[in-house]
């Protein structure tokens, strides 16, 4: 199933209203305690905000924001400690008429460095809000940048990730990853949201023949479990080589073995991913190949990339193809993004498309956004944000789009305030042949205040 996934305002209409529940990078200041208590207030009138014809009708919508965040960098550590939280209140329309704690989320994150080994550990968990409006990030898990979710409701994602790595600078090392991901859905509509969990294990063991070359041997286990099915046992076992040359290209190659069992099926498989690169004056050229055959077929997939930076910004695509069992025809692939840079403004654009697999059915993926942002003054600028999305099911009717238009006007109020408003027009058309649009107002104000311990 191809869907959409849709929480509040789109993100880029809403970032002004949530920017201020991420810290600052406070890598670039001196070392130290830091916190920041942040603050945003937003207003956002839309003429049908569920994009849903059962709802249609004017909704205002209020979104206050408020975070708190540790921050703390040495020269061997990083500390950092983030909660925020969104009270949201709908009236009108589809609303609910009253005020609600939405899209929480804490995290907390760690990590030392050695002069020859490096340690890591995170732990997140974010409640997001999934009520009918655009979300341009996959939460994780059974989603992915380019998955389309349409679902009211709610997701609870909790992650947890430890890496150590050693021998950084010495002929034998090795690196250890392992993490847990669980998701969580409540009232929701959407068949293809389950709640799911997993837990994995990964390995790399570095052996440096000589300064250009190292073999690693990788190995790794994994469980997945989602309600309604049996759970998932699997483990890969592998043998790879990377180095670089002294025409400065860098390469690697993999080849691994994999098997995973549920309900007493096994499936066995065995994959080859090779890679090059050649660093050159003006950017980077590169080919990637990656072939996979197990029980139900193979897979191959190869894609060359280009980066070119220019004085004034940068230009990189990559072209490939992918081949597979069950698909009569073979798939390309491609991406183009490019960006300028002026005095005054930039300018962004990027266009995709992918083919991709989903339940033994085929989708091409295509994604185009452009967006342009100039200055006007020293306190003043505005933006232009054009976006379309595509999901095409390959000889099926599962077919979704979605094209947003956005115009930003920022100001800076004072040293510590600093104001957005301006307006969205979202159109989305879904495989029921629903069709529906919806022209959106907002506004806000946000403020940071930084102190140290």
């Amino acid at each position: 199933m191809t869907t959409y996934l849709r929480t509040s305002l789109s993100l880029s209409a809403t970032l002004a209203l949530t920017v201020s529940l991420v810290p600052p990078a406070f890598s670039q200041g001196a070392p130290g305690l830091t916190g920041t208590l942040s603050f945003s207030q937003g207003f956002e009138l839309s003429d049908n905000a569920d994009l849903d014809p059962a709802t249609s009708g004017s909704t205002f919508t209020t979104r206050t924001g408020l975070s708190f965040s540790l921050d703390s960098q040495t020269t061997t550590e990083t500390f950092q400690f983030r909660v925020g939280t969104q009270a949201v209140g709908d009236y009108g329309g589809g609303g609910s008429d009253e005020i609600d704690l939405e899209n929480t989320d804490a995290l907390l994150s760690y990590s030392r460095s050695g002069a020859d080994s490096v340690l890591s550990f995170s732990a997140g968990y974010s409640e997001v809000q999934l009520d009918d409006s655009v979300i341009s990030f996959g939460l994780g898990g059974g989603f992915s940048p380019a998955t389309l979710v349409i679902s009211d409701g709610i997701a609870e994602i909790t992650t947890i990730d430890a890496n150590l790595q050693t021998g950084l600078n010495a002929p034998f090392g090795f690196d250890i990853g392992a993490g847990y991901f669980k998701e969580d859905f409540s009232n929701t509509t959407d068949p293809s949201l389950i709640d799911n969990e997993s837990i994995y294990i990964d390995t790399v063991t570095r052996f440096q023949i000589n300064p250009s070359r190292t073999v690693r041997l990788l190995a790794g286990l994994s469980q997945d479990k989602e309600v309604g099915s049996p759970d998932t046992d699997s483990s890969y076992i592998g043998l790879g080589v990377l180095g670089s040359t002294a025409g400065n290209l860098d390469y690697s190659g993999d080849v691994i073995f994999d098997r995973s069992e549920s309900a007493s099926v096994v499936d066995d498989g065995l994959g080859i991913v090779l890679s090059a690169t050649q660093q050159r004056p003006d950017g980077q050229f590169g080919a990637d190949l990656s072939s996979r055959t197990d029980d139900s077929g193979r897979r191959t997939e190869a894609t060359i990339n280009r980066r070119i930076t220019m004085s004034t910004g940068e230009l990189s695509f990559t072209l490939g193809a992918v081949d597979q069992e069950g698909d009569s025809s073979i798939r390309p692939k491609g991406s183009v993004n490019y960006r300028r840079d002026a005095l005054d403004g930039a300018l962004t654009a990027s266009l995709s498309r992918d083919p991709v697999e989903d339940s033994g059915s085929y989708y091409n993926n295509t994604s185009l956004s452009v967006d342009y942002s100039k200055s006007i003054n020293a306190t003043s600028g505005w933006s232009a944000q054009l976006s379309y999305d595509e999901s095409d099911q390959i000889g099926g009717t599962d077919d979704d789009d979605r094209t947003t238009a956005q115009f930003t006007y920022t100001r800076s109020l004072t040293n510590n305030w600093q104001m957005n408003t301006g307006l969205q027009h979202t159109r989305e058309s879904i495989s029921s042949g629903s069709t529906e649009s919806s022209n959106t107002i907002f506004l806000n104000v946000q403020r940071d205040v930084t102190f140290g311990f």
